[in-house]
C-alpha cells in the first residue's frame, strides 16, 4: 500500500489553515467576554469482594487480551477531567483547555498508613488546548489542537477492549467539512519506557492519524475509515541492528443506527509490522519489533451491538475474531484470539435492575516457544448481580450499585498462558482450574 499520500495531508492542513489564522489578527483582548466556568466531568468505580480460597477479590481473564469487566474488575480507578473556554470570540473562535488525571489502586494496599487511607498513583491522562470556529466555510467546523490527548478512542464497553486507543502528546486537526464526511488529521507521538530517549533500547513512536468519518453508506449507516501510519524515531548513530519496523493499521467501522432500539458497529482491521497490535497509545503499545525480525500482520473483525428492544431490557453484545501471523516478530508464530459475550440488563423498576454478564475467550498459540504452544487456552466467565441500583432503564445509564457473584471455569493451557501464578496471578489459584468471587461495586461517570 503507498502512503505517500498521507504524509502530505499536513502541509496541506497548514496551507489552508494560514488563511484561516489571519481572521484573528483583527480581534484584541477588549473582545473578550468574562471566562466560562470550569465543566467538570470523571468515571470512577471501587468495591470489594472476597475469593472462594480465600482473601481479596482476584480477576479472571486470559493472559494478553481483555477480560469481561462486569463483577471483575479488581481495585480502584478513576478519571477527573475539567473544561473551561479559556477564550471566546464574540461570533469568531472559541479556545478551550482541557485537562484529565487518572487514579488506581490495585487493592492490595488497603492500610498503607496509619488513618488506614487507601494509597493510589496519579497520573496525568489529558492536558491540551482546542479552538474552533477560525475562519468560514468548510474550516469553521474544524478544531485545531496541541497537547496530550485520548485521541478519538473506540471500544467496546462490557470488555474494556480499545480496538481503536491512540494517545499521547501531539496536534491536529479534526472534523473538517470535506462535503461528504469529516476528516481528521493528526500527529501523535508516544514513548514505550521512560528511558525512551535511546532508541537502541526504547524507541519513541510517532502515529500519523487519518480518520474520514460520518459518511453516508445507507440509511441510518454511516462509515468511518482510520489510517495509522507509525515510524520509529531514529538517531544518526542508531546501528542498522537496533533498527525496527515501521509499520500501519487499516480500520472500517460500520456503525448501523436504529437497531433493535439501538446501535451496531461492525469493525474490519488490518495492521502490519509496528502496526500488527491493531492498537495506539503509551507507554509501550506500537508493537515495535527489529527490522531483521519475521514481518508480523494481524487481521481483526468484530460486531459490538448496544440494544434496547424494550424499556425494561438492554443488552451489549460481542462477537470477535483476532488472527496473529509472525507474532511478536517470530517467524511462523501465530496467535488467534476468539471472544463471545453478552450483558443484559433488566430493569424491574424504576430504580432497581438485575444483570447478568456472560463471557467467552480463547487464545491458540502456535511455535512461539510459549508452554501453552499448540493448546486452546479457554476461559468462561459469568456474573450475577441480582440487584443494580440505578437512575433508570438504559444499558448505559449510571451511576450503578451492585451485588455481584463471579464464577469462572478454565483449563491447564489458561494457566500455562499465565506463567508461574496461572491465569490469576496469584498462588492460591497457580494450579486452579475455577474460582468465585463475592462482592459490591459501584461505577460512575458523567
Amino acid at each position: 500500500m503507498n502512503l505517500s499520500n498521507f504524509r502530505k495531508l499536513p502541509l496541506v492542513v497548514a496551507i489552508a489553515g494560514v488563511g484561516a489564522f489571519g481572521a484573528l489578527q483583527s480581534a484584541c483582548a477588549d473582545d473578550l467576554p468574562p471566562p466560562v466556568p470550569f465543566q467538570f466531568k470523571g468515571y470512577a468505580r471501587s468495591g470489594f469482594a472476597s475469593a472462594n480460597k480465600g482473601g481479596d477479590q482476584v480477576c479472571f481473564g486470559l493472559a494478553g487480551v481483555s477480560k469481561y469487566r462486569f463483577g471483575n474488575e479488581c481495585g480502584t480507578y478513576g478519571e477527573f477531567e475539567m473544561t473551561a473556554n479559556v477564550a471566546e470570540i464574540t461570533n469568531g473562535p472559541k479556545f478551550v483547555y482541557d485537562i484529565m488525571f487518572g487514579y488506581y489502586n490495585n487493592g492490595t494496599n488497603d492500610n498503607g498508613s496509619v488513618s488506614g487511607a487507601q494509597p493510589i498513583g496519579w497520573d496525568l491522562r489529558q492536558n491540551w488546548v482546542g479552538v474552533t470556529n477560525i475562519g468560514e466555510g468548510a474550516i469553521q467546523t474544524a478544531t485545531f489542537w496541541v497537547g496530550r490527548r485520548y485521541y478519538q478512542r473506540h471500544d467496546v464497553h462490557i470488555n474494556d477492549f480499545y480496538y481503536i486507543g491512540s494517545r499521547g502528546q501531539g496536534a491536529g486537526m479534526e472534523n473538517l467539512d470535506v462535503g461528504l464526511g469529516k476528516l481528521s488529521v493528526a500527529l501523535l507521538r508516544s514513548q514505550t519506557s521512560a528511558s525512551s530517549f535511546d532508541p537502541t533500547t526504547s524507541p519513541t513512536g510517532t502515529t500519523f492519524d487519518v480518520r474520514w468519518s460520518k459518511l453516508p453508506v445507507n440509511p441510518d449507516g454511516l462509515l468511518e475509515v482510520a489510517v495509522d501510519y507509525r515510524s520509529q524515531d531514529k538517531a544518526d548513530t542508531t546501528p542498522e541492528a537496533a533498527r525496527i519496523k515501521n509499520g500501519y493499521a487499516l480500520t472500517l467501522e460500520h456503525t448501523q443506527a436504529k437497531v433493535l432500539g439501538g446501535v451496531n458497529k461492525f469493525v474490519v482491521q488490518y495492521g502490519k509490522d509496528a502496526g500488527a497490535n491493531l492498537n495506539t497509545g503509551d507507554p509501550g503499545a506500537y508493537g515495535f519489533v527489529p527490522a531483521t525480525a519475521a514481518s508480523p500482520t494481524a487481521w481483526r473483525v468484530l460486531d459490538n451491538l448496544v440494544m434496547q428492544p424494550v424499556t425494561e431490557l438492554a443488552v451489549n453484545g460481542l462477537v470477535l475474531y483476532q488472527k496473529d501471523s509472525n507474532f511478536l516478530g517470530q517467524q511462523d508464530a501465530s496467535r488467534t484470539w476468539m471472544s463471545l459475550g453478552a450483558r443484559p440488563v433488566y430493569q424491574w423498576s424504576q430504580y432497581v435492575a438485575s444483570a447478568v454478564e456472560l463471557g467467552f475467550d480463547r487464545i491458540k498459540l502456535d511455535n512461539t516457544g510459549s508452554a501453552a504452544d499448540g493448546k486452546s487456552a479457554n476461559l468462561t466467565k459469568l456474573t450475577i448481580a441480582p440487584i443494580v441500583l440505578r437512575p433508570g432503564p438504559g444499558f448505559f445509564k449510571r451511576p450503578e450499585l451492585r451485588l455481584f457473584a463471579t464464577f469462572a471455569k478454565w483449563n491447564d493451557a489458561a494457566n500455562a498462558l499465565g506463567g508461574a501464578k496461572g491465569l490469576t496471578g496469584t498462588s492460591a489459584y497457580a494450579t486452579a482450574k475455577s474460582g468465585s468471587t463475592l462482592g459490591a461495586q459501584f461505577e460512575v461517570w458523567f
